[in-house]
């Protein structure tokens, strides 16, 4: 394991055992773990911890971790603001947020730009198994499932909600997020290729 990865693996540990205990103060939430963002991160520790040796697995967790900045700054704060719901409402500080949706993201796509293998474009369909198995996961919880302690809905993230949209939106915004991601892994795919026919 080299020093990248070892200092990944505190700092991203960290993170997400305060945020899991409520900044230390509370036992362990385990429907912290019902969020994509929390899940992925542990999924990057453990991608970190064990050297797992996947190029798609790599490039996966890189791409989850994009779209996890991207979708959490540039779309659900900017609802939020629309609906009245602030960081502090969903249990979160402006730390947390730089902690979890910036730095953790960031850290990872480096690390794959510096270390990583790229994929083939015809690899971009195992990426999509992940989030279209939490996509159902979120809307039957969200139908089905109790209330969250800090979530204004039963449902984990807004675009999953099919009781305020309908579920044609629902399905309509999946497909627009299906196509967000082949689009950003097929941009880091390129720039990837960019990179090691530059600094390689």
């Amino acid at each position: 394991m080299n020093v990248f990865r070892i200092i990944y693996v505190i700092i991203a540990t960290i993170i997400l055992i305060n945020l899991v205990t409520a900044s230390f103060t509370k036992k362990p939430r385990l429907e912290a773990f019902y969020y994509f963002t929390d899940q992925v991160i542990l999924l990057s520790i453990l991608y970190m911890l064990f050297d797992i040796d996947s190029n798609i697995i790599h490039f996966s967790i890189m791409l989850y971790l994009s779209i996890i900045f991207i979708l959490f700054n540039f779309v659900i704060l900017p609802y939020g603001k629309v609906i009245n719901t602030t960081l502090k409402d969903i249990g979160l500080t402006v730390l947390d947020n730089f902690l979890m949706h910036i730095l953790v993201p960031s850290l990872f796509i480096i690390y794959w730009f510096i270390y990583g293998t790229n994929i083939n474009y015809t690899d971009l369909g195992y990426v999509l198994i992940y989030p279209l198995i939490y996509a159902l996961f979120a809307i039957i919880r969200g139908k089905y499932g109790k209330p969250l302690s800090q979530n204004p809905t039963n449902y984990i993230y807004p675009f999953f909600d099919i009781e305020k949209f309908g579920v044609l939106k629902v399905i309509l915004m999946i497909l627009g997020l299906v196509i967000f991601v082949l689009l950003l892994g097929s941009l880091f795919i390129y720039l990837k290729g960019m990179y090691n026919l530059l600094y390689k």
